[in-house]
């Protein structure tokens, strides 16, 4: 205790962003929003994360198959109850999305939408009585990951294998359909979850995975400048080190190298050790 176990390490800041702020998309919708939201409640929360220091605002919108926070003609929204809490809005014709981006904006924040590449909470939405996702994942099994898997969270999950060419271009169209209809300044990819690709063929698939990541780039990069819009970005949420990318099918290293993302924020499903050997 009180050692340095890696004496020849000198961790020092890098880039511009200091402090990034994401946001559950259900965790906010249940127990911070009231029913129904307002445009102020919106504007509210973003001058809270202001206020607080953050640098950039990234907003889950994509999860499931299922948008939240944002509907499109061309995806299903979230029909679980507290997402109908932002109806008033839709019906009047405001995006609470676009509320949220013009605030960041307004206080001098960058924000990005976040897509979540696999999702983990199939057995609830089954639960709460809406399906395991968007019909795009529950009507087609037959690119789901569908073997008896060891790890619980993978049997409790409707995850999609991404050594299907139609489950990757999916995902692409949502990115691409994010950039074109809304003024984010980016893309963070959230790679969460545990489970992008049949066990045992992980490393085999990974240039398929940074196929995706790769078509993802080329998406942002068209969209950049349009628009009046600035240089947009792409970030990933993965695993904290790169093995752990590399047992589930993420080159990370080689995202890194091609200059496929512009930031890289080492993460968990859920909670993050500080002891981690991230440098």
């Amino acid at each position: 205790m009180g050692t340095n176990q890696f004496p020849n390490m000198n961790p020092s800041p890098r880039g511009q962003r200091r402090m990034l702020y994401v946001s559950d998309p259900g965790s906010i919708a249940i127990m911070h929003f009231p029913d129904p939201v307002t445009e102020v409640d919106l504007r509210s929360w973003v001058d809270q994360l202001a206020d607080s220091g953050m640098d950039t605002f990234v907003q889950e919108i994509f999860h499931q198959g299922w948008t939240t926070y944002w509907q499109s003609k061309h995806f299903e929204y979230d029909p679980r109850e507290y997402y109908g809490k932002f109806d008033v809005l839709f019906n009047a014709g405001i995006q609470p999305i676009e509320v949220l981006i013009d605030q960041c904006h307004q206080r001098d924040m960058e924000f990005l939408a976040g897509i979540r590449v696999n999702d983990n909470h199939g057995h609830i939405s089954v639960a709460q009585g809406f399906g395991s996702g968007s019909t795009f994942i529950t009507e087609n099994p037959q690119w789901q990951i569908q073997e008896s898997a060891t790890d619980v969270g993978k049997k409790i999950s409707t995850v999609m294998d991404f050594s299907h060419r139609e489950v990757r271009e999916h995902l692409t169209s949502v990115a691409f359909h994010i950039l074109d209809e809304l003024d984010v300044d980016g893309i963070e990819l959230a790679f969460r979850d545990k489970a992008y690709f049949v066990e045992g063929t992980e490393r085999t698939n990974e240039p398929l995975m940074t196929e995706f990541v790769k078509s993802v780039s080329h998406a942002v990069a068209e969209f950049s400048g349009l628009k009046e819009r600035r240089d947009l970005i792409l970030g990933v949420r993965v695993y904290p080190t790169l093995e752990l990318c590399h047992e589930l099918g993420l080159d990370v290293g080689a995202w890194i190298t091609d200059g496929l993302i512009d930031y890289v924020a080492p993460s968990d499903t859920m909670y993050m050790s500080i002891n981690e050997p991230i440098e």
